[in-house]
């Protein structure tokens, strides 16, 4: 997988495929024509929901440790383009293309844009027709969602982990997260008050 050239980054695309050869320096399609067209080299556009897409593509799912659940082998993060460099408009753009083209994974986190971030993508997901059994959605609890955050604001106890999904799901506008992770191991709480809360 190549990584996308810096114009594509300001464009907030995420998504990466495998590509057979780098784009020249003439070409200059948008970046969602660009998928396209690596889409069709590898034989063909990505149906969600239809066959198995070729190895290594977006519409490739895995099956995260033991779990039954299938996701796609690229998910859609939204940690640096959402809010900040990017509007609805533009998000619900590159949200569709992902979808389109199989990625059925989409993450966030309280702490992405102080929570803009998941606002953001709740404004999108609810204005899609998307069935909510077609896709997933991710979100990541420990840094808070303030520039300074009080006491019990961040971190892993049980009172923020509980707090800070809450706050996700009504910042998403969903009922519930298919994924719910730990950003960063917190040392000053027991693993034990970690495990027993997540569970």
């Amino acid at each position: 997988v190549e990584p996308l050239p810096a114009g594509e980054r300001e464009h907030g695309l995420l998504l990466q495929v495998a590509r057979r050869d780098a784009p020249g320096r003439g070409d200059h399609r948008q970046p969602h024509q660009r998928v396209e067209r690596d889409l069709q080299r590898s034989g063909g556009r990505l149906q969600h929901g239809g066959d198995v897409a070729p190895r290594g593509l977006p519409g490739d799912l895995r099956q995260p440790g033991r779990s039954g659940l299938q996701l796609s082998v690229l998910s859609f993060g939204s940690w640096v383009s959402f809010h900040k460099q990017i509007n609805d408009t533009r998000a619900d753009e590159l949200m569709g293309i992902a979808y389109d083209q199989g990625v059925n994974f989409f993450d966030n986190a309280e702490t992405y844009a102080l929570g803009e971030s998941e606002k953001m993508m709740g404004r999108v997901l609810k204005n899609k027709s998307w069935d909510r059994s077609t896709y997933t959605v991710s979100s990541k609890v420990y840094f808070g969602r303030t520039k300074n955050p009080k006491p019990n604001q961040n971190g892993l106890s049980r009172k923020h982990i509980v707090e800070g999904c809450h706050e996700a799901l009504q910042r998403l506008q969903l009922e519930y997260l298919d994924l719910f992770f730990c950003h960063r191991p917190d040392p000053n709480v027991p693993i034990e008050e970690v495990v027993w809360t997540m569970h």
